[in-house]
């Protein structure tokens, strides 16, 4: 019985899946700017998310209709549902990361990274490194591919966006710090550890942690950082 209903299950989550697919390609034809910013979707993040947050309570979202179901799918790309409407970082990044949105101009902030010195990050099994940005332009869809690529072993919507935000503090410092260099080998999520930043900070006080762990833990020489917090 219980390998039926799970096999049960893995077929509503595939249906599910398909459904899901046929409104994100609809939504893309008749709202192609709501993806701006994002190159990959995840639907199990985005499934989850529906699952966890949207549906209505005491409600398995297997159960919704297909017009309410793209309806909570184009709420979540607008963020016009209401838990996007207050001030918490925490569903900011939530929401955020299950998208896969990054920042404006974000890929080509990690090729100058890469382009300023020898350096590889490590993250998990995956590396991004210097190599990765020569013969090859920052604007160039392959190299963001690389880079998506190495974020694809994160596991939750908010290390991901942690992983975004640390990256602009890396090249904010670099930018406003010419002479500064990283470590040559810089474990990524080691260093996310270490700063101990909080899925409920706020962007300034995720910055300041990144940037003072950046000073504190000698992945940079001194830099000023107020000149390098991000609003």
């Amino acid at each position: 019985s219980s390998g039926i209903n799970a096999e049960y299950g893995s077929m509503l989550h595939v249906s599910l899946q398909q459904e899901f697919l046929i409104f994100i390609a609809d939504i893309l034809i008749d709202q192609p700017e709501l993806f701006k910013g994002i190159l990959i979707i995840r639907l199990g993040w985005i499934i989850h998310i529906m699952e966890t947050v949207l549906s209505p309570q005491n409600q398995y979202i297997e159960a919704l209709s297909p017009n309410v179901l793209s309806q909570k799918i184009r709420q979540l790309l607008t963020s016009t549902v209401d838990f996007c409407k207050d001030d918490s970082w925490q569903k900011h990044r939530l929401i955020n990361g299950t998208l896969g949105k990054v920042p404006e101009n974000f890929y080509p902030r990690v090729w100058s990274i890469l382009g300023h010195q020898k350096i590889k990050f490590i993250l998990k099994d995956n590396t991004l490194e210097s190599i990765d940005a020569r013969n090859i332009k920052p604007t160039e869809p392959m190299f963001a591919m690389k880079v998506e690529h190495f974020l694809g072993v994160l596991d939750s919507p908010e290390s991901r966006h942690f992983v975004l935000e640390m990256f602009n503090v890396l090249a904010c410092t670099i930018e406003r710090n010419s002479e500064v260099n990283l470590k040559e080998e810089f474990n990524v999520l080691d260093f996310v550890e270490k700063s101990g930043v909080d899925v409920g900070d706020t962007g300034e006080e995720a910055s300041r942690k990144f940037v003072e762990c950046l000073i504190k833990e000698e992945f940079v020489k001194l830099v000023d950082v107020q000149d390098c917090i991000l609003s």
